[in-house]
């Protein structure tokens, strides 16, 4: 039997369709119409590519590291002065690893900062620049806490 691929008509013999004039090809009852299983692997083959690929991409291009810029165990606030009039400082020792030039954009504050007393609350916060932070991919985490007053004299 001979079948014409693009009208899917099917004759008994002949050389030319009647309808389109394509020339007729023997069909191959083995496949009764159904893709070839190497159609199909070339299909699946594409898909998982394209996958990759788009995987690959987002975390080349968007995906950003999460960065601490402070934990309570990594920065130290020190309290001086006397009860009512105290001030705090904060030192943070972070791991910068590949990042130096955005922790030397960090900034670290304390609020409030001017006539603290035993046993006041205050939220230590740490600012840095945005821009820097996209141009190394950066995601800050861990950027504030706060801390208990403790330490300073009594009059």
């Amino acid at each position: 039997m001979k079948v014409c691929k693009s009208c899917n008509i099917r004759y008994e013999n002949g050389k030319y369709c009647a309808k389109c004039g394509r020339e007729l090809e023997e069909e191959n009852p083995e496949n009764n119409g159904k893709p070839k299983p190497r159609k199909i692997l070339i299909l699946l083959l594409v898909v998982l590519i394209l996958g990759v690929l788009t995987t690959g991409s987002y975390f080349f291009f968007f995906a950003k590291t999460d960065v601490s810029l402070m934990d309570e165990k990594d920065c130290t606030v020190t309290f001086s002065g006397t009860n009512g009039k105290g001030k705090a400082n904060v030192a943070c020792m972070m791991d910068q690893g590949n990042y130096n030039d955005f922790f030397t954009t960090v900034k670290y504050t304390v609020k409030p900062n001017e006539n603290l007393k035993n046993g006041q609350t205050v939220y230590v916060e740490a600012r840095y620049d945005e821009e820097s932070a996209r141009h190394y991919r950066i995601h800050p985490v861990n950027t504030s806490f706060k801390t208990e007053v403790e330490g300073l004299e009594q009059r």
